[in-house]
C-alpha cells in the first residue's frame, strides 16, 4: 500500500493497518474502504460525464460500461468518430479476447452502427482520450487499495473477539469503523453511555424489555 500521499480523485491513500482500531482523539474519521469506494464512484462519474460528450450512445451499448471488456476497448478508442473508423475484424477480434467469448462480430457491428450514427462532438477526442484514459487508470488502482483494505480488515478482525459482522447488513468494512469509534468497550459503564457516545439508539433498542446484544 502506498501511505502519505492522495489520488488525483481526492483519496488518502491507506494509513498503516496497525492503527486501523484507533479512534481518532477528537473527530470522527471515515473507514478508508468508504472514502475509496467515494473516490472510484466519483472516477466512473466523470469517465461517463466524457463519454456523453463524444459517445453518448456508448453506455446503452453495454450493461455495465466498467466490465472488462469496455474498459479494454476505450483504451483503444474514445469517441464515436475513433469507433467508426476501427477495423470490423479487428474489433471483432479485441470484443471477443476480452470477454472471454462472450461478445464477437455482432457486438461489433452494433457498436460501430451506432458510432456511425451518433451525436457526440469529434472534436473533443484528443482530450477525452487522455483524460479518460487516466480515469480508468485511477479506477483500477482504487479498485486494488480497496481490496487491500479489505484484506486487510479481514486479517484484523480475525484477531479481535468480536460478533458484530454477525449482525444483519454490517460487514467488515462497518464493523470495523463501529469498533474503531468505540474503541476499549471497558471504558463505557453501562450499555446507555455506548449508546450516548453513539449519538443514537438502534432500532431493536427500542423494543419493550429489550437489551443490546453483547457485540463484543
Amino acid at each position: 500500500m502506498r501511505f502519505g500521499s492522495q489520488t488525483s480523485c481526492g483519496l488518502p491513500t491507506c494509513p498503516p493497518p496497525a492503527g486501523i482500531f484507533h479512534p481518532a482523539p477528537t473527530t470522527r474519521t471515515q473507514p478508508v474502504s468508504l472514502l475509496a469506494l467515494r473516490a472510484d464512484r466519483d472516477c466512473k462519474r466523470k469517465l461517463l460525464t466524457i463519454l456523453d460528450r463524444v459517445f453518448p450512445e456508448y453506455e446503452s451499448l453495454f450493461s455495465n460500461v466498467f466490465i472488462q471488456s469496455s474498459r479494454t476497448l476505450l483504451q483503444e478508442a474514445v469517441s464515436a468518430q475513433e469507433f467508426a473508423s476501427f477495423d470490423l475484424n479487428e474489433l471483432t477480434q479485441l470484443l471477443h479476447r476480452s470477454s472471454h467469448g462472450r461478445f464477437g462480430a455482432d457486438k461489433a457491428e452494433q457498436l460501430q452502427a451506432q458510432a456511425k450514427q451518433s451525436i457526440g462532438v469529434g472534436f473533443l477526442a484528443d482530450a477525452a482520450r487522455m483524460e479518460l484514459h487516466c480515469l480508468l487508470a485511477q479506477i483500477e488502482l482504487l479498485e486494488e487499495q480497496q481490496d487491500q483494505v479489505e484484506t486487510a480488515l479481514a486479517n484484523l478482525m480475525q484477531q479481535i473477539p468480536q460478533f458484530i459482522t454477525t449482525l444483519p447488513g454490517i460487514g467488515l468494512a462497518t464493523g470495523a469503523a463501529i469498533l474503531g469509534e468505540i474503541g476499549d468497550i471497558a471504558r463505557f459503564a453501562s450499555e446507555d453511555k455506548l449508546i450516548a457516545y453513539a449519538a443514537s439508539t438502534p432500532p431493536f433498542t427500542r423494543l419493550a424489555n429489550s437489551r443490546l446484544p453483547k457485540l463484543i
